[in-house]
């Protein structure tokens, strides 16, 4: 099944309000990157360095990338206060035990650090499960 009309725009729109909220120079957790990591590709170029966790994530480690397969609901792999910024975008709702992996980000990020959150919005759903 192809994925809902609208939903590359909304994507394109999210990734850009999202990215805004990156420090440069950041150490980034990207929580639930899907496949291809396709995020942290895209801030690359503003990041220290950046971690994109999935269970289906395609390995991948360059001097600034890496990726770790994984289930989010183990102990993620990272001492304490790793991250600057931990991203969670479009996963929480797909996460059946949703307390445990939030109390995970919490133990890596940093003091001072941002959790950037996205989920669906209830309203948009008749509008995303438009198909053309």
């Amino acid at each position: 099944m192809s994925e809902p009309f609208l939903e590359p725009i909304l994507r394109w729109f999210r990734l850009r309000k999202v990215t805004s909220q990156i420090p440069h120079g950041a150490r980034l957790l990207d929580v639930g990157c899907g496949r291809s990591a396709r995020f942290l590709k895209t801030v690359e170029s503003q990041i220290s360095y950046g971690v994109g966790i999935d269970f289906k994530v395609v390995p991948l480690r360059t001097a600034k990338l890496e990726t770790i397969q994984t289930h989010l609901d183990q102990q993620l792999p990272f001492a304490d206060s790793s991250f600057d910024v931990v991203t969670m975008l479009a996963v929480l709702e797909h996460i059946e035990h949703e307390k445990s992996i939030l109390s995970e980000i919490r133990r890596v990020l940093r003091q001072d650090g941002k959790l950037v959150l996205t989920v669906p919005s209830v309203w948009a759903q008749p509008v995303l499960a438009l198909q053309c």
